[in-house]
Formats: structure tokens, sequence, C-alpha cells
């Protein structure tokens, strides 16, 4: 079997399979891996890891050590898969249990200097007959309050986190932010198209006051193109580019 047919999705310098996974490969998880700000993180945590693209984005751009944490069994299984076919599998280990089981585990605190999740989207509507799909996309498991809180818990003093989401749950999330005095040191809003809606929000937050770095990123021109700041940002990532 060669290379290019061995991974559903080849990038540059992986691959990933993501069959077994409730939550397949998108946009979001590119984004927040390529955008997540890692030059000064030397311990870094996935929240949610899945297939492992966001781990080992964040491997290629960085010498961390990673840990991926997932509840689902059969992702886990398959992100380590893909992880052991990646050139840096002696720095990323995957974790199969509960992130906030987990996070309660006393010798995990003030152990990471990054978190970084794309964690699940949906507070409402109907929940899929299919368990780890709806564990994937519904916060009913872990939610933005428990991600912020049990974040700031397991982050050194100086330590980062860095989530996407909908711009649906902005206020919530400024909300638990506040709650728990995690400041806003980035916020990038996201457009699908130039001239069109904010979507999505690349977030990340510090222990530290701090001033906010505001910024907007498109991800296709109004011809359909995608943007040159897009391309920028993933250029290291898709094969395309």
């Amino acid at each position: 079997m060669s290379d290019n047919d061995k991974f559903r999705f080849r990038f540059k310098q992986f691959g990933i399979n993501d069959s077994e996974c409730a939550m397949k490969i998108g946009t979001d998880g590119v984004l927040l891996g390529a955008w997540t700000n890692i030059e000064q993180s030397h311990n870094i945590l996935d929240v949610g890891s899945g297939s492992g693209l966001i781990s080992l984005m964040i491997a290629q751009r960085s010498s961390a050590s990673i840990t991926g944490i997932e509840i689902d069994k059969c992702a886990a299984k398959q992100s380590i898969e893909n992880i052991n076919d990646s050139p840096w599998s002696n720095r990323i280990s995957i974790i199969n249990s509960d992130f906030i089981k987990w996070a309660s585990i006393s010798h995990n605190i003030n152990k990471f200097d990054h978190i970084v999740s794309n964690p699940p989207f949906f507070n409402n509507g109907p929940i899929s007959t299919f368990q780890s799909r709806a564990i994937a996309r519904h916060n009913n498991s872990l939610g933005y309050e428990q991600l912020i809180k049990l974040s700031k818990r397991l982050l050194t003093d100086d330590g980062k986190l860095s989530i996407i989401s909908p711009i649906e749950r902005k206020d919530d999330i400024i909300f638990y932010s506040e709650l728990e005095q995690m400041f806003i040191s980035r916020l990038t809003n996201v457009y699908s198209k130039e001239g069109g809606k904010i979507t999505r929000i690349l977030w990340e937050f510090s222990k530290i006051k701090c001033a906010t770095e505001y910024a907007s990123l498109s991800i296709r021109n109004i011809n359909n193109s995608f943007s040159q700041e897009y391309v920028n940002l993933t250029t290291e990532f898709y094969l395309n580019f």
C-alpha cells in the first residue's frame, strides 16, 4: 500500500485516518492547529484529541511534548495509529479517558503550559443515537464552563488555553472565562467568506491579566477562492497550498 492510499487525509508531513472517529477532520481543527501560538510552549495538552490532527499539527510546528486526551476508545486507538505513522511519535502520547475525571487527579495540576481544544459545539437540540458522535458533538459530557475551569487548574501560572467556538457561544464563553478569571489574550473572528458573517471565533486565554490582541480572518474570498491570509496560515499543512 502506498502512502497516498494509506491515509484518508494526506498533509505535507503526516497522514490521518478518521474512519473510527465520531467527529471527522474539518476546517475548525486545521484552523486551531495552525493558529495556536506555541512559541513558548513545551508541555501541551490536547483535550478531545479525536483523530490526533491538532496534536500532529502542533508537533510539526514545535519541539514540545504533547499529551492528547480522548474519551472515545475507538478514536483514541485510531489516533495512536496516526501518531505512530508520523515523524513525532516519540513526543505525543494519547490517554483514553474522561477529561473531567482525569483533570481531578492531583498530580496533573499545573502541569501544562498550553492547553488546546476543539470542544463540543452544541448545548441543545436532538442528541444523536450514535453515542460516540453525540459525545463528540454535544457538550453534555464536557462544556465550555468545565473546559475553562479545569484548564485553569491544569495550567502553569503563565500557561495559555486556546479553543475554537461557534459565534453563537461567544457570550457564554466570555461569561465563563470572567467567572474563572481567565483573561482573553488573543481573539480572532473567522468569516467563512469575505463580506459574510462571523461563523467561528479563535480564542486564547491567559491566567495573567493582559490586553487582548484582536484580529479577523476570512477563509475564502468573494470569488470563493481561498484567501491569502488563510493560505499563509495553513500553507505548512495543505498539499495544494
